[in-house]
């Protein structure tokens, strides 16, 4: 019999110190029956022009318009032939048995979803040196509950984690049922995303030797930094997506308002109609249990005050930090 194809989905935005060692990555899995799809995304470096010189009956390459990495995903997913879809960003690498181990534990399951460990590296750290991890580790037999779990789960006052995206592996029929990617979101795309897979799948398992690695890059924007109306928008509606393919439920709600919790408090006292959003949602999702400012002083003014007297305390210090280095230098 045999083996079911595996398309391994590459959307590039302006990777060019990167994309030849994440194809290569792709190139070198041990799983034999495999494609690999690049989908420039409008870069304006040279990723295209590398891209292209791993052309091959087994690599295809293409490009449009910048559209965002959803779109190119999806691009990418039309021009697939695959039973099973790795998605992997244009800089970030997997592990050579990775697509092995999880087709392994899959088997031929075209409704159970595979997921294994990330490790995080930086730029110039050699992946040798780091240790993977998952913020979950166990099988289960439904999506609710690893989502419960990832979450916060039990833990009311936790954040919650994450999975990478090209932690996944996931059969083509269960993305059929959930629909392809969001391109209206920007910011949390993959949680919105496979929130929808993982509620469609019978079975999820965790494959602890199945091993990808995330490329952490020093001035990568992080939500916090950015500050940007979109980009809290986008976090925002993801959220409320997540909420809708949930269906009303008093554990996860908590869950999730925590989660907007953390978008509030990132970006309060900036744009007050979107901050009165999300409080809004907030209290139509029952209340948060999570709030900042945990420990030492800042625990106690937040008590005593309010979290939003904190944060507005540490906003002006910093604004007046910054004013006086422009001024001094």
């Amino acid at each position: 019999m045999n083996s079911p194809l595996v398309s391994i989905i590459i959307p590039v935005y302006n990777s060019e110190a990167y994309i030849g060692e994440t194809i290569q990555s792709a190139l070198d899995q041990t799983w034999t029956a495999k494609e690999i799809i690049v989908v420039n995304d409008g870069s304006t470096d040279n990723s295209y022009e590398l891209a292209k010189k791993f052309k091959s009956k087994q690599v295809k390459v293409f490009t449009q318009e910048n559209r965002g990495a959803s779109a190119a995903r999806n691009k990418g997913l039309r021009e697939a032939n695959g039973e099973f879809i790795q998605f992997l960003d244009g800089d970030d690498l997997l592990d050579s048995e990775k697509i092995a181990r999880q087709m392994s534990a899959i088997g031929n399951e075209q409704f159970t979803l595979a997921y294994g460990k990330i490790g995080y590296f930086n730029p110039n750290q050699s992946i040798s040196s780091v240790t993977p991890h998952s913020s979950i580790n166990t099988n289960y037999q439904n999506g609710y509950d690893l989502l419960f779990d990832l979450y916060g789960g039990k833990d009311k006052k936790a954040e919650g984690g994450m999975v990478a995206l090209h932690a996944w592996l996931t059969p083509r029929r269960l993305i059929a049922e959930a629909g392809i990617w969001n391109e209206n979101l920007s910011v949390d795309d993959d949680g919105e995303f496979f929130c929808r897979v993982v509620l469609k799948a019978e079975q999820v398992k965790f494959v602890p030797e199945a091993i990808g690695y995330y490329r952490r890059h020093e001035h990568q924007n992080s939500l916090s930094s950015q500050k940007s109306y979109t980009a809290f928008r986008s976090a925002l509606d993801a959220i409320k997506l997540k909420y809708q393919h949930i269906g009303i439920d008093n554990g996860m709600n908590a869950l999730l308002a925590n989660q907007v919790m953390h978008l509030l408090n990132d970006l309060y006292p900036a744009e007050s109609k979107l901050c009165k959003e999300m409080q809004q949602f907030i209290d139509q999702l029952g209340g948060n249990t999570w709030e900042p400012y945990q420990e030492g002083v800042q625990k106690w003014l937040r008590i005593l005050f309010g979290w939003r007297f904190v944060k507005l305390l540490s906003y002006y210090k910093n604004k007046r930090k910054k004013n006086h280095i422009n001024t001094t230098s």
